[in-house]
């Protein structure tokens, strides 16, 4: 039997063709094979039977192959070569799909459709090397790969391993930025992004959904530091530059608010989850069936929903939960995203996940980012009235200094300490305006009644007319200036 053959077997038709090929050739992966079903169009099909490939293992499991004859295929018209796609790939019924061309050998190549509008800036086929051929409508594709065994060691450090790329990120994510401001005006005035802007802005989403991928561990292959299309089991496929609607560019923040909050629950309630998804993935070298379809589905939605709001596609996203039989009959095999019930359950469970953590947010974590706001609020003004009377404190000292190089007596010192006693009253005033949380009202109190003491003496010192007396509460003053210090001290803790 030859690779990429199709044979009849019991009234369906079947492909064998390799699955897996580990590099480095370990051994915790060989060569593997498997017979698929070519009338089962899904992107997440599984195999009939795979195996090892060694002769023991080929004559046992093919045995009943053997005698199968091939099925003719039928002749492809003459048109521009497309990439076959991952080995392995569907093949549609004879005749392909209505509005659908054949494109290369029909047992190899699968389908595109009967369009000359030209190349996208991606691909819908999938897999790698993938050219770019265009689907029908407008809408955003996004392309997977089978889920396929994955090294313990890059899905341990993963996040570690995408580093380089968050900067990169980063960086093109500024241009990005500014472009889209850009290209926001030019949709409006001519209702159509220029197709420089419209190029730059979809190479970015390609390196994107890359990334995303990589990171959400749905395949193990390394991106490459480079935007726009280019050879990886995750492929993007966004139309040239449409007419746009100018109302639709207007409102693009207000038309954004539904498709944003299904991606944000979507994508926190992925976060939440990503610990276990993480181990899964680990422990069992892949992601399984229905985890993969969900997590892909989100990830195509996320591109969908950046395309559109950058307008490179007048198409709302969609196609959260799959896409239905009616939006799949117009893609074509490759372009079509049918999730399991499984997955379908998955991505309603992400997105109570991030329906809990939104309600917990609002709940739980906004009160508590509030009062975190007013004690900053409240910290800052205290050490601001504590600043002022620290400088009170050090101007009281220069002018004793002066007092006593002058020779000016009590009377001289009496005069400094009236000044620094309405600096403290002035702190006071200010202790008594603010707002303290209840775990900081007790050393609020304390500071108070600490500062009362202080205004007392300094009061007494201020009106004595014995040097002995001055002397004996001059003595008291830095003690109580001692305490003052600590408790207010821990009166900042409180707050902080």
């Amino acid at each position: 039997m030859a690779d990429g053959e199709t044979y009849a077997f019991r009234g369906e038709r079947f492909l064998l063709g390799e699955i897996h090929r580990s590099p480095g050739g370990t051994t915790e992966a060989t060569d593997a094979y498997a017979v698929w079903d070519a009338t089962d169009t899904s992107p997440y099909r599984q195999p009939v039977e795979w195996f090892s490939f060694d002769p023991a293992g080929w004559n046992a499991a093919w045995a009943r192959f053997t005698q199968l004859e091939p099925r003719p295929q039928p002749a492809a018209p003459a048109m521009a070569p497309i990439d076959p796609g991952p080995v392995g790939a569907p093949i549609p019924p004879p005749g392909g799909p209505p509005g659908w061309a054949p494109a290369g050998p029909a047992a190899q190549s699968g389908w595109a459709p009967a369009s000359a509008e030209g190349p996208r800036y991606g691909s819908p086929l999938g897999g790698f090397g993938s050219t770019g051929q265009l689907v029908p409508g407008d809408r955003v594709e996004v392309a997977f790969d089978f889920p396929t065994p994955q090294r313990r060691s890059t899905v341990a450090f993963r996040l570690i391993l995408a580093v380089p790329h968050f900067f990169m990120l980063i960086a093109v994510g500024i241009a990005f930025g500014f472009v889209a401001i850009v290209a926001w005006f030019a949709a409006l005035f001519t209702g159509r992004v220029p197709d420089g802007m419209a190029g730059f802005l979809a190479s970015v989403i390609h390196y994107q959904t890359r990334v995303n991928a990589y990171l959400y561990l749905t395949t193990d292959a390394y991106p490459p530091f480079s935007l726009g299309p280019a050879p990886y089991p995750v492929t993007v496929s966004i139309p040239p530059p449409v007419q746009l609607n100018r109302l639709s560019v207007l409102f693009r923040i207000v038309l954004a608010i539904p498709a944003s909050i299904l991606i944000w629950l979507a994508f926190v309630g992925l976060e939440v989850a990503s610990l276990i998804v993480w181990l899964v993935v680990l422990i069992a070298r892949r992601m399984p069936p229905g985890l993969y379809q969900a997590v892909s589905s989100i990830l195509r939605y996320q591109c969908r929903y950046s395309a559109w709001y950058v307008m490179l596609t007048a198409t709302y996203p969609g196609g959260l939960f799959g896409d239905g039989p009616a939006v799949a009959a117009g893609t074509g095999a490759a372009g079509k995203l049918t999730l399991s019930s499984n997955a379908k359950s998955l991505v309603g469970v992400f997105l109570g996940l991030g329906a809990i953590f939104a309600v917990l947010y609002a709940a739980v974590i906004v009160p508590n980012l509030k009062n975190s706001a007013r004690n900053l609020e409240t910290l800052l003004q205290l050490q601001a009235g504590y600043r002022q009377l620290n400088d009170s404190a050090t101007n009281f000292d220069s002018q004793s200094q002066n007092c006593i190089s002058s020779q000016g007596g009590l009377s001289c010192d009496q005069a400094a300490l009236r000044e620094l006693s309405a600096a403290w009253s002035t702190f006071d005033s200010q202790l008594a305006s603010m707002s303290f949380p209840s775990s900081a009202q007790s050393d609020a109190a304390q500071v108070r009644n600490d500062d009362s003491q202080l205004l007392s003496i300094i009061s007494e010192m201020a009106s004595t007319s014995s040097q002995a007396k001055y002397q004996f509460d001059a003595r008291t003053l830095q003690s109580m200036i001692n305490q003052f210090q600590g408790d207010f001290t821990a009166l900042q803790t409180d707050l902080a």
